[in-house]
């Protein structure tokens, strides 16, 4: 009986002992596998934190990628203004140049207007030249002609005035004239007129004026001018018939210049 007890204790104690291997060995087991957890924990954390690191460097990435399309679309829009800018400045340089060759276009036609314009009146100019150097010289001639013909008329009317002055000399020494002077008196003054008319005419005077009794150079230059002091003009106009302002007579034909 006590062996059986022996043998039962032996056998529960080798029971326990197999259990107590069993539960230690459980336990180890569930050591290692708590072990395996704890290290897969910190694999999954080391894998989280990483791709949590990795999530931040997506978004560091993705802001920085962000901010760089702002920084393309900033600098496209700066090259849009840019070019419109550049376009609307070479709108504007084609207007102006066109402007400019609309201009120099009318100034080009202007200068070949004026060009023609001028060769027309070069033209005319040479001609005008030809007529007037053609007038000069027939006013040369007839200037010649006529310092010729005023200078014999000159001396023809003061050699009728010394006529003249001699025939009423010789008349007014008789108490009674004859017929025969007072007709040499006729034709002497009217040729004296005739030679003073010319005279007047050759030099552009007024005209002529026949001295009556009682005329002076002073109220002749009344008469004709109202300027009793123009005398002096009348006298430099028949210097060729008076050689002193008070030697004028009756029938004497003076010129009355302008």
């Amino acid at each position: 009986q006590a062996q059986a007890e022996r043998d039962a204790a032996v056998a529960s104690a080798r029971q326990v002992q197999t259990e107590r291997d069993t539960a230690v060995a459980s336990a180890r087991q569930v050591q290692t596998e708590r072990d395996t957890a704890v290290a897969s924990a910190r694999q999954v954390q080391t894998e989280r934190d990483t791709a949590v690191a990795s999530a931040r460097q997506v978004q560091t990435e993705r802001d920085a990628a962000v901010a760089s399309a702002r920084q393309v679309q900033t600098e496209r829009d700066a090259a849009v203004a840019s070019a419109r800018q550049a376009q609307t400045e070479r709108d504007a340089a084609v207007a102006s140049a066109r402007q400019v060759q609309a201009e120099l276009q009318q100034r080009l036609e202007q200068s070949q207007v004026a060009q023609r314009s001028a060769a027309s009146e070069r033209d005319s100019m040479v001609t005008d030249l030809a007529r007037a150097r053609e007038q000069l010289a027939s006013i040369d001639r007839d200037l010649k002609q006529n310092t010729g013909n005023l200078e014999q008329e000159q001396k023809r009317a003061s050699d009728l005035t010394d006529r003249l002055s001699a025939a009423l000399g010789e008349q007014s020494k008789l108490r009674q004239s004859t017929d025969a002077q007072r007709a040499e008196i006729v034709s002497i003054s009217a040729a004296l007129a005739q030679a003073q008319a010319k005279v007047a005419l050759l030099t552009g005077a007024r005209g002529i004026y026949t001295v009556q009794e009682g005329d002076s150079l002073s109220s002749i230059a009344l008469y004709f001018y109202r300027n009793a002091s123009r005398w002096p003009g009348v006298a430099q106009a028949n210097r060729h018939l008076i050689n002193h302002p008070d030697k004028i007579f009756p029938a004497m034909v003076l010129i009355i210049p302008k």
